[in-house]
């Protein structure tokens, strides 16, 4: 199974290399592709890159300080995104924290150089392998044998590719707005899905209080209800710890109902 491997820069180069490397070791079965090393002089560096992306399960994007508004890494990291909107793409922060990625960037799943985060990394890739995968057991112990190694040589690359942070650009007040906007807009619209879907269920036990939890279940399951998003289930499953609507619409306060009204009247 082929991985793609993104870089530009010699600290984000440097890094590609060890990734490379490791994967490789920890799980033989992979083929790690990396420009500097895959593609054959003479070839057209397009047509090999669209090629590679074609055969890839997984991309990895190394991104650093230095080359994050880098046009060659937003552009490899956007074929990234085209080309494998089925697969899996994640970022490799170098040198970053998740919150200082901004832009098309920020909506890729990030992976820092940490044991954690490294080994739910390997596990991705070992899962899309299929019947190639190792056991977790395998998988577990090749990652504990090479990955003292990786850690050792990242820091040494570190420190021999320094970055010039002062021509690093800081972000910008208009960065950090935008991205708090954007934040504020998704938690209002996740409220608003929720509070629609809430008054929906509210107002079927307002309607008709004898609708039991045995029956909220048949709606479910029986599709009267549509696809229903994580949100609705949430919603749904609220209910159905209930003995009746009726219970669950006066235990969160809404509608005036009789004790009798829980009566089962299937």
């Amino acid at each position: 199974m082929k991985v793609f491997i993104s870089w530009s820069g010699e600290r984000s180069g440097a890094v590609a290399e060890l990734i490379k490397e490791w994967i490789e070791g920890v799980i033989q079965a992979t083929q790690p592709w990396m420009s500097k090393y895959d593609i054959e002089k003479g070839s057209s560096w397009n047509v090999e890159i669209r090629k590679a992306l074609h055969e890839s399960s997984i991309g990895i994007i190394c991104l650093s300080k230095e080359n994050k508004d880098k046009p060659w890494i937003l552009f490899e990291s956007g074929a990234i995104a085209k080309h494998l909107s089925d697969s899996f793409a994640c970022t490799f922060l170098i040198d970053l924290k998740p919150e200082e990625v901004v832009g098309p960037l920020a909506q890729i799943n990030h992976t820092i150089p940490v044991r954690e985060d490294m080994l739910k990394l390997v596990k991705t890739i070992n899962n899309a392998m299929g019947e190639e995968a190792l056991s977790e057991k395998k998988l577990e112990k090749a990652f504990d044998t090479y990955w003292p190694d990786f850690q050792e040589r990242f820091h040494r690359i570190l420190e021999e590719n320094p970055t010039d942070l002062n021509t690093q650009p800081s972000r910008t007040t208009d960065d950090i707005l935008s991205e708090l906007l954007n934040l504020t807009r998704s938690m209002a619209k996740r409220i608003t899905l929720l509070e629609k879907q809430q008054n929906l269920y509210l107002n079927m036990a307002i309607d008709n209080p004898y609708i039991t939890k045995r029956k909220m279940g048949l709606l479910s399951t029986g599709g009267l209800l549509g696809n229903l998003s994580d949100d609705e289930k949430e919603i749904l499953d609220m209910f159905k710890d209930e003995k009746s609507a009726a219970a669950a619409a006066r235990k969160y306060g809404l509608g005036n109902f009789d004790p009798s009204d829980d009566a089962e009247q299937d």
